[in-house]
């Protein structure tokens, strides 16, 4: 698993996956369940954004610990 600044538990190859997989399909909406400490939420992003649409990106995190680290790690 990655263990860059996120800490993250998804592979650096899923992450670079999930951007792909935006990039091509240019959604408007994104749900995540799961956000972990915001790795694969970084990298959808990231893509949402590259990608010059106006989408968004939903996600959802029932570990308030796990929340207060992505909260953290994208300065909210």
């Amino acid at each position: 698993p990655s263990h860059d600044r996120f800490g993250a538990t998804v592979e650096i190859t899923v992450g670079e996956i999930l951007y792909v997989l935006v990039r091509l399909l240019k959604p408007d909406k994104i749900f995540e369940g799961g956000t972990h400490w915001g790795y694969s939420t970084a990298h959808m992003a990231q893509a949402l954004n590259d990608n010059c649409r106006n989408a968004y990106l939903v996600t959802c995190e029932i570990d308030q610990g796990a929340t207060n680290k992505a909260e953290f790690y994208f300065g909210t």
